[in-house]
């Protein structure tokens, strides 16, 4: 079992149980859904589940973090729901753990506690799927995300990033009334990395 001393860092004692099963696995990888064509699924798969592996080495974690990343892979979104895309993934996988089996015959009526979004990755994926489902703009998935209370971040960065994805020449990014307080200056190869994805993108 993981022990704090074992780890070689201050964790506290009730936080223990969440080392290798939160949803930063699936916010540090899922984002590579955008690289990969459908026909390198298998590809992404492995490349998601690796790398997440690395520090979330929950099933529940790894395959979170794989499905995630079929939403921003999918260039169908239209002609299926988000529930759906997940559902035919998660069928392509070689291993599902029963409890996100499970998870996904429930998606559809998932509904944030009054304590917000936890840091679980199947919760947060739902709320992913919750916020992309009703957002109808970029702004607008951002703010259904921080409405849900919680690990709000996580949710916004995940389910804006797929949006804009989708949605590449109607994200209304600019008329976000915060948006030149963001200091992208921060991330020095950020235009590049933009420019790249965006390519890649276009070409599918």
């Amino acid at each position: 079992p993981t022990t704090r001393a074992a780890l070689g860092m201050d964790v506290p004692h009730d936080q223990v149980a969440l080392i290798g099963n939160t949803n930063g696995g699936m916010m540090r990888t899922s984002l590579l859904g955008l690289g990969y064509t459908p026909e390198r699924a298998d590809e992404r798969r492995a490349m998601v589940a690796g790398l997440t592996k690395a520090t979330h080495h929950e099933p529940a974690a790894i395959a979170s973090a794989v499905l995630c990343s079929a939403l921003y892979a999918d260039v169908n979104s239209i002609d299926r729901s988000n529930a759906e895309i997940l559902r035919v993934e998660a069928s392509a996988m070689t291993r599902v753990p029963a409890e996100v089996e499970s998870f996904l015959t429930r998606i559809d009526d998932w509904t944030v506690n009054e304590s917000g979004v936890t840091l679980d990755p199947l919760e947060t994926l739902a709320a992913v799927v919750f916020v992309l489902d009703r957002a109808r703009s970029l702004s607008d998935a951002y703010r259904l995300a921080c409405e849900l209370g919680g690990d709000t971040d996580t949710v916004a960065a995940l389910a804006g990033g797929i949006f804009a994805s989708r949605n590449l020449d109607d994200t209304e990014l600019l008329s976000i009334p915060w948006i030149d307080d963001v200091a992208w200056s921060e991330v020095s190869a950020l235009a590049d990395a933009a420019a790249l994805l965006s390519s890649l993108k276009a070409e599918r």
